[in-house]
Order: structure tokens, then C-alpha cells, then sequence
């Protein structure tokens, strides 16, 4: 299984208190993706997309060299 490096940000609303921050970062993070980082002095949460695509390789290997630029391996299981 592969997954995507690319993160996203998206703005989030100034309130007081850490806890308000956070749920509302919760609340906003866009369906398909996962909190990963949050930044309160600039008001931003910062995403990682959840979709991962299945990968086989013919050599355990391989499994080194089989993710795409941009993409990261998660697990890997010989073909």
C-alpha cells in the first residue's frame, strides 16, 4: 500500500482556547483526508489525504523503489 505525501491547508477560525481550535480544525478537515499538524498562530490545520492504492511488486526488493515521487509505502506484501 502506497499514500500520498501531499498535504493541504485550510484556514481555521480564531477563538479562544487551544480546545476550540482543535475541534473546530476537526470539524472543517475536509471528508478523505486526516489532521496531521495544526499551527495556531496562523490559523491553519494542515491535512493529509487518507486514500491509499495497493502496489505489487515481484521482489521484496523491490518494495523500496515501487512508490511513485510524491508517494510514500506504507506495507508491503511479495506478489
Amino acid at each position: 500500500m502506497i499514500r500520498s505525501t501531499a498535504t493541504i491547508e485550510f484556514d481555521v477560525p480564531d477563538r479562544d482556547g487551544l480546545d476550540y481550535f482543535l475541534e473546530d480544525a476537526a470539524r472543517l478537515l475536509p471528508e478523505g483526508y486526516e489532521l496531521v499538524d495544526t499551527d495556531r498562530k496562523r490559523f491553519v490545520a494542515i491535512a493529509r489525504s487518507t486514500e491509499t492504492k495497493a502496489v505489487t511488486v515481484e521482489r521484496i526488493e523491490d518494495a523500496y523503489t515501487c512508490a511513485p515521487e510524491g508517494w510514500q509505502a506504507l506495507s508491503v506484501r511479495p506478489a
